[in-house]
Parts: structure tokens; C-alpha cells; sequence
């Protein structure tokens, strides 16, 4: 009998399922450079497939792209990495929309959006710095595809939900503005502390940011504008 019972226990171990570990997310890359979606499998038996395929915008087809490590795409387009991660090279605006991983049986959806970053972001302030009052911040992107959301943090606390964002002068090819105006009462503590505004896209939250430091009972002053996304965010993206 525990024979039996061991030969049972052995074969459930070696019957361990498909797991993902790490599902796709929505990600953003700026155009031209590559962006990796990760779907990171273990377990996967042979008789188990890992498949992705790729839905554009507009279309409601999802087209094959990959099966288990086989390209099935364009060799100069797609790439697998590690198991089973996917890479878009050199990706352009006709690579935006949807991208699934089917792992097993079951589907994981992830979006692309392929970014012109804005060629000028600005942050001002309407009002007089004085404690007890209440000023307007207003942060403006300008010609970016797509028009992005803007993020605000006041002394490293989201304050976005508090803000009006309003996007115009968008054109045929997407690009546009973005401007939104945040209201800010204060308080004699915030002396010093900063103001930013970060222009956002899904799957990535800090493309760019325009920086106030805020000078009670006087003014706030401009210490950064237009400050492209870090170094480090643009090399982890190729």
C-alpha cells in the first residue's frame, strides 16, 4: 500500500500545470526602439503551447505571431526572450494595439502605445504664493502622440485626481496637446516643497515632468522644464 501511494504522490509532481509567473501589462515605448511585453512561463508541459498573437487598432482580428519559441511574424519584427517574453523591434505606430499571450488555455492581454514624446512640456502658476490662498497650476504638453495624460504629485503625493485635464488641437496623425489645471490651496508648510507635473502614458508613468518648487508668501520658481525621461527608463526600454 505505500508503494501504491508513493507512485501516486510521484506522478502528481510530475503533473505540475502551466503557470505564468509574470502576465503581460500594458506598455509604452517611444518610436523607434524596441519594447519587450513579458508573459514568463514555468512548468509548461510538452503537450502545452505558449502562443502570441497581435490585434491593431481598429481591427477586432488577433493575427498569430509566435508558437512556443517560432517566429511566425516577420523575423525583423518579432523576438522571443527568456520563455516566453516578446519583443517588437523598431517599434512604429502600425505596431500599437493589442498584444495576447495564450499560455495553456488561458488568454493575457496586454497594450502597446508607440510614443512621440511632446517637444516641450511647462508648468506655471496663476495667483500669488500666499499661505491661505488658493492657486492655479496649470501644466501643458505640447505636440505629442498621443496626447498624454498628465500626472500631478505635491510633495511626492498623487494629487491628479484633483485636476482637470483637457486635450485639444489634436490632428490626423495623433498628434496634439495636452493641458491641465490643477487647484492648490496653501499652507505655509509647503514652503520648498515641489510641484510636479509628469506626462503619462499607459504602462508609463514618468515620460517627461515640469518641476515648481513652491516659495511661500512669494513666488515658485521654475527649477525644471521639459526634462526628457531619465536615461535609465530609455535604455531599460530598448
Amino acid at each position: 500500500m505505500f508503494q501504491i501511494i508513493a507512485l501516486i504522490s510521484m506522478m502528481f509532481v510530475g503533473c505540475s500545470a502551466l503557470t505564468v509567473t509574470q502576465a503581460p501589462a500594458d506598455t509604452a515605448v517611444l518610436i523607434g526602439r524596441n519594447a519587450t511585453i513579458a508573459c514568463i512561463v514555468t512548468n509548461k508541459a510538452s503537450s502545452e503551447s505558449v502562443q502570441w498573437k497581435f490585434r491593431s487598432n481598429g481591427s477586432s482580428t488577433f493575427n498569430p505571431v509566435t508558437f512556443d519559441s517560432n517566429i511566425l511574424g516577420s523575423a525583423t519584427k518579432y523576438a522571443i526572450q527568456t520563455v516566453y517574453n516578446l519583443t517588437i523591434i523598431t517599434a512604429a505606430t502600425s505596431d500599437e494595439g493589442v498584444y495576447r499571450c495564450t499560455a495553456g488555455t488561458t488568454d493575457y492581454d496586454a497594450k502597446l502605445t508607440v510614443v512621440d514624446l511632446p517637444s516641450s512640456v511647462s508648468l506655471t502658476m496663476n495667483g500669488a504664493a500666499n499661505a491661505g490662498t488658493t492657486v492655479n497650476l496649470t501644466c501643458t504638453a505640447n505636440n505629442g502622440r498621443p496626447t498624454p495624460n498628465l500626472r500631478w504629485l505635491i510633495n511626492n503625493v498623487e494629487r491628479t485626481s484633483s485636476a482637470i485635464l483637457q486635450t485639444g488641437s489634436v490632428s490626423a496623425t495623433g498628434y496634439g496637446n495636452s493641458v491641465s489645471n490643477l487647484p492648490l490651496a496653501l499652507t505655509s508648510d509647503m514652503d520648498g516643497q515641489l510641484a510636479v507635473c509628469y506626462v503619462a502614458y499607459d504602462g508609463w508613468n514618468d515620460a517627461m515632468n515640469a518641476t515648481l518648487v513652491l516659495d511661500i508668501n512669494g513666488s515658485a520658481a521654475v527649477r525644471m522644464s521639459a526634462v526628457l525621461v531619465v536615461l535609465g527608463m530609455l535604455f531599460s526600454l530598448v
